[in-house]
């Protein structure tokens, strides 16, 4: 007769202490908690969640270490990240983490922006036998191809996360990946100052994909529209905005450049929201900061980082996986809906 291993959590919880809590035997327990699909479906979902839920209560947490020992790697996701530093990079950061503690892994973290950078990291994380990868790739990942087959070939897991939508040109495109619809941010700010009775605009900074829905929605209503790259001054766009007039809306494709443009038109006697509206892109600033508000798009960045991470462990345990696309949000505020005005139009109490 086959025995029964029952392996010991890090926490001290063994399976038999769920099991004496959830009312069932140390069997239904190792089948719930074993990550192999296959083995799963022998538990009813009432006995499933009562096992989770008593889990849960206990604080289990599985040795990770001594599973993969067997598997020939370390429970370790290493995530490779542009080396850039904002409230947005946090975000996705934080939801790494939380969804990694939940899951008993461990991550390492890398900050470089080059591609031999990435290729660097994906030799290490075939040498250290890294379980998965999220790769965050600021360049063209091409250049490491090499090193992203070695290291899927060894049994490495990857996903690539692509916060401007599907751009990223892959060796490996069957990779799952992790988008933002980019596109969809740049059609919320068209269609809201279209709303607020804009009919010239002016789009200061780049951003190939929400740059472009952005105009393809203007120019449905043929309106005319003048586009300046991040490196003009704000007095060249301020300039233009007064050629244009009363009806013109501002797109800024970054916070920053809306938080230095705000400040360059306060500076002229331009009030966002009365004669201009202006909207920035990714909410990095808190818009109590500024006055009058700032209308931005938020991005879903921590739960861009939790699912990715929730993605690359599905496929260690050979769980099938689908790209998943996040949607942004249009949080409008003073600069474009008029100063002293809140989201439903009402005036706000002074």
């Amino acid at each position: 007769m086959k025995q029964l291993m029952v392996k010991e959590a890090t926490s001290g919880i063994v399976l038999a202490d769920i099991a004496a809590d959830a009312a069932c035997s140390v069997a239904a327990v190792s089948l719930v908690l074993n990550p192999r699909p296959d083995r799963d479906s022998r538990i009813s979902p009432r006995t499933r969640e009562r096992i989770l839920a008593s889990a849960r209560r206990l604080g289990y947490r599985p040795n990770r270490n001594a599973e993969f020992l067997k598997r020939g790697c370390i429970p370790e996701i290493g995530v490779f990240l542009p080396d850039f530093g904002n409230d947005l990079m946090l975000e996705f950061i934080k939801g790494c983490c939380v969804s990694a503690k939940e899951e008993a892994f461990s991550l390492s973290f890398c900050f470089d922006d080059a591609s031999a950078d990435l290729g660097a990291f994906l030799a290490e994380a075939t040498a250290r036998r890294n379980c998965a990868l999220l790769v965050y790739p600021r360049q063209d990942p091409r250049d490491a191809g090499e090193e992203l087959r070695r290291y899927c070939a060894s049994g490495g897991k990857v996903v690539l996360v692509e916060p401007q939508g599907p751009a990223v040109r892959c060796p490996l495109p069957e990779l799952p990946r992790v988008f933002l619809d980019d596109g969809l941010g740049g059609k919320l700010v068209a269609d809201h100052l279209l709303k607020q009775g804009c009919r010239n605009f002016v789009i200061y900074g780049d951003g190939r994909t929400r740059v472009s829905a952005f105009v393809k929605q203007i120019e449905k209503k043929r309106c005319r529209f003048t586009h300046f790259s991040m490196r003009h001054d704000p007095a060249a766009i301020i300039a233009e905005i007064r050629s244009f007039g009363a009806d013109t809306g501002v797109f800024c494709t970054l916070d920053i450049l809306a938080v230095s443009l705000h400040t360059a038109l306060l500076r002229e006697g331009i009030i966002p929201g009365r004669e201009v509206k202006l909207c920035g892109y990714d909410c990095l600033f808190s818009p109590d900061r500024l006055t009058p508000k700032l209308t931005s798009v938020f991005q879903p960045f921590r739960e861009l980082g939790y699912r990715a991470v929730k993605m690359l462990i599905d496929q260690v345990y050979g769980r099938a996986v689908e790209n998943m696309t996040f949607r942004p949000e249009l949080m409008p505020q003073e600069s474009t809906l008029g100063y002293g005005k809140t989201d439903n139009g009402a005036t706000s109490p002074k």
